[in-house]
């Protein structure tokens, strides 16, 4: 049987132009700017479809790629306000995330040119401590006050 062309089509079905519904959540951030948890109704929903992981763009935060951890696992990739200093406002910031079954690799730099490198899981392999490479303290914190960003 094969799934990958089940899950092909459900994504289409949230990605498509026209179709219904074609945004699975607006706002990933909280009325403070830090990032939240998809609500237990839409992540029921995902991993039914045989989801574990959503990654976004098109909400900036920060410097580097976000990881919130959770059921199903969100990356926000959008760093595209990472130094309002700059004309661009993006300055030297740039990562690039590299997505490979359950494993998430981001590689990239911030701003002041620091390089980062990090790797993440998704479903039953984020839970996991022995997965070589797994940066289980990515996306670790309360999310209100500090959390592990890279």
């Amino acid at each position: 049987h094969d799934h990958a062309r089940p899950l092909a089509t459900i994504g289409q079905q949230y990605c498509a132009y026209g179709t219904w519904p074609s945004v699975i959540m607006g706002r990933h951030l909280n009325e403070k700017s830090q990032p939240v948890q998809l609500p237990r109704g839409v992540a029921t929903s995902l991993l039914s479809a045989g989801f574990t992981r959503l990654v976004i763009g098109h909400t900036p935060h920060g410097n580097c790629p976000t990881v919130v951890p959770g059921d199903v696992q969100i990356i926000m990739a959008d760093t595209s306000y990472s130094d309002m200093k700059k004309p661009d406002n993006r300055g030297d910031a740039a990562s690039v995330v590299e997505i490979e079954g359950s494993r998430a690799t981001v590689v990239g730099q911030l701003e002041d040119l620091t390089k980062i490198a990090y790797t993440v899981f998704a479903g039953e392999d984020a839970r996991r401590t022995d997965v070589e490479g797994n940066h289980n303290l990515i996306g670790k914190g309360d999310f209100e006050k500090w959390f592990v960003k890279a």
